[in-house]
Parts: C-alpha cells; structure tokens; sequence
C-alpha cells in the first residue's frame, strides 16, 4: 500500500502540472513532508516505536501526497485532466517499456556501482569509510534533485505543447532549458 502512494505521489506531481496546478503540487509535497516529520517525531520520540514508527510515519505522509490529488482529479475542479477508467492498450505499455529501458539500466548501474563503492570502501576504509561516502552522495542529491525538479518539472509542459503542435512554446522552452 505505501509504495503504491510513493508511486502515485511522484506520479500525480506531473499530472498537476500538466493540469495547470503546480502550486497545489508543491503545497501536497509540503504537506506529505510536514505530515512526515510530525509523525516521525509522534512516533519515534513521544510513542517510542523506532524504526517501525519512522516507515509508518514515512508510509502515511506517502498515502497524504496521493490522496489530494486523487480528490482533486476526480473532483469538478479540475477541468484539465480527469481520472477515468483504464483501457488496456498492449501497444501503449509495450513503447512505454521500451521508452523506459534507458532509465532502467541507468538506475540499474548505478545501483551497482554504489554496491561495488561500498563493498570497496568496506574492505578499505571500514564503516567509517562507508559513512563518508554515504554524506557525499547526499550532498550529490542536492544537485541531482535542482536536475530532477526541473526536467520533471518541464518534461509535462513540453509534452503537452508537443502534443498541441504548439511549436514557439516548444523553442521558448528549448531556450530556457539551454540557458538554465
């Protein structure tokens, strides 16, 4: 159940940018991370849970960031995107695979690298040396994150002005992405 909403939370922030609502997606995001670090602190420092207590805290702040936009999709507010029922289309999900391949593998070889650095830095360094590389690949999540946000933040708008022909937007976009 909670990594269905950590699926559907990452999904829906494109879809409220597509739907003209970039604001309400960051305010979901605000709020699942608010609810999170008040639950954290419920559970791990007044209930005394632990671990247990930090993956409920972090489970339900994930199900808070999925069921807004639920709401709000399936509401009358939103006049952009609508939830609907699925048609199976073996196509769709076949080019859909094969566009995500590329993805795959990145995420895959970087799993393994990471592996292999910790598996070396053990044998070398011992935990300590582990440690230090866990903090410089936290801090590479800063910069990996101003990327991220932005590519996912531009990729729905640059589909939909594909989509639309809408072909001096698509330059305007190409030219902000080439100087950003």
């Amino acid at each position: 159940v909670m990594l269905t909403a950590l699926f559907l939370q990452n999904a829906f922030q494109s879809f409220l940018v597509v739907a003209e609502k970039p604001k309400l997606g960051l305010g979901v995001s605000l709020l699942a991370g608010f609810t999170n670090m008040f639950l954290d602190f419920l559970f791990i420092y007044v209930l005394k849970l632990g671990v247990f207590g930090a993956a409920l805290a972090t489970g339900i702040s994930q199900i808070v960031g999925s069921i807004i936009p639920i709401i709000y999709f399936l509401s009358d507010k939103s006049d952009v995107l609508k939830l609907q029922k699925a048609r199976f289309n073996k196509d769709i999900i076949i080019k859909t695979c094969i566009n995500g391949s590329s993805e795959m593998v990145t995420n895959m070889s970087m799993s393994l690298v990471n592996m292999l650095y910790n598996t070396q830095l053990m044998r070398l360094a011992g935990a300590d040396g582990v440690a230090a590389y866990g903090v410089i690949m936290y801090a590479n999540f800063i910069f990996a994150a101003i990327y991220l946000g932005y590519s996912m933040g531009s990729a729905p708008i640059t589909s939909y002005n594909y989509g639309a022909g809408n072909h001096s937007e698509l330059k305007n976009m190409l030219k902000k992405s080439l100087s950003l």
